[in-house]
């Protein structure tokens, strides 16, 4: 009796295995507690059925392991993989223009020509004293025609200046506010008031007495500056 109970416990052991791992098991059992089912029967079918159910379940068992082995292992290679690193091509970027050096141009170098003279003085000479009569030229002439150098937007007394410099003649003058211009006071030692109250120095560009200062008198290429003194206010040239 106790070994026909403990077949029954074993088989339905087996039986409750198998549902649960997903096998199928035919177990035939007697179903009165009366059949009799010899020990050596009962052992083989369950030691047949046992072999049977550990096969199924080894093998399923290690096909699903092996698949997560498997899946694993791609998981794995494809976190760890290092990233391809490909071969950089070095870009040339252009450097940018560079602005021509562009040298500053000579000023152009213009002429004009240039005189003094006192003629007109020559008739006065009783109110001179010796001293400036010692710089009184015989026919008058204080400097003779002379050609001199200048830029654009120098004015007829720079050229005055520069020819008074070369030629080493004495040079007077100074700055009138009223007419923004300088005013010649005296040349080669011979100065306004000398001849006379109507006596003083006046100057022409190309023949024509402008109305302003001679510093604000700009020249153009080629222009014929004269220095003259005057004993009457200009009448007398």
């Amino acid at each position: 009796m106790k070994n026909k109970n403990l077949i029954s416990n074993i088989i339905m052991g087996v039986a409750i295995f198998a549902i649960s791992t997903g096998g199928v098991i035919f177990v035939v059992a007697a179903q009165n507690n009366n059949s009799d089912v010899s020990s050596s029967s009962s052992s083989i079918a369950v030691s047949s059925s046992s072999s049977e159910i550990t096969s199924a379940v080894s093998s399923q068992n290690s096909s699903s392991i092996s698949a997560v082995i498997s899946d694993s292992s791609s998981v794995s290679q494809s976190d760890t993989a290092e990233p391809v690193i490909q071969n950089s091509v070095p870009v040339a970027v252009p450097e940018p223009p560079t602005a021509p050096v562009v040298e500053p141009a000579e000023p152009e170098v213009l002429t004009a020509t240039i005189a003094i003279n006192c003629q007109t003085a020559l008739a006065h000479t009783d109110k001179l004293n010796e001293g400036q009569m010692s710089y009184m030229p015989a026919d008058g002439i204080i400097l003779n025609d002379i050609e001199i150098e200048f830029t654009a937007g120098e004015t007829a007394f720079d050229v005055l200046k520069r020819a008074c410099e070369i030629a080493e003649i004495q040079l007077e003058y100074a700055f009138t506010p009223v007419y923004n211009s300088h005013y010649i006071e005296g040349l080669n030692h011979l100065y306004e008031f000398d001849c006379g109250s109507a006596s003083g120095w006046l100057y022409r560009i190309n023949g024509w007495t402008p109305d302003y200062g001679v510093s604000a008198a700009t020249l153009t290429n080629g222009d014929y500056i004269s220095f003259d003194y005057t004993c009457d206010y200009g009448k007398d040239i």
